[in-house]
């Protein structure tokens, strides 16, 4: 018997307040006890970050740099991987 976790994927889009996309904003990915699993994640000039091979829990992405000319986010993006995931988790 073989017996494969299957990891995930998540897309972090980074939004402005007219929700134009930001580039430049850097993030950390921890996980539910806050371990940084991931760290220096920048947005790309879609706004987009991607991360694969997430093991199902719960992460929660920390925004620890704005982009240029704009404020930190300080809220964490809270998302789930679920267990043999599908497809892509978008936050």
């Amino acid at each position: 018997m073989i017996n494969d976790l299957k990891t995930g994927a998540v897309q972090l889009t980074k939004l402005g307040e007219k929700d134009d996309v930001l580039e430049g904003a850097e993030f950390k990915l921890v996980d539910a006890n806050g371990k940084e699993i991931k760290t220096g994640l920048v947005t790309d000039q879609n706004g987009k970050i991607i991360v694969n091979d997430l093991k199902p829990g719960t992460y929660q992405f920390v925004e620890t740099k704005a982009p240029f000319g704009h404020e930190l986010d300080e809220t964490p993006v809270t998302f789930a991987i679920p267990f043999n995931p599908e497809k892509l988790v978008s936050v």
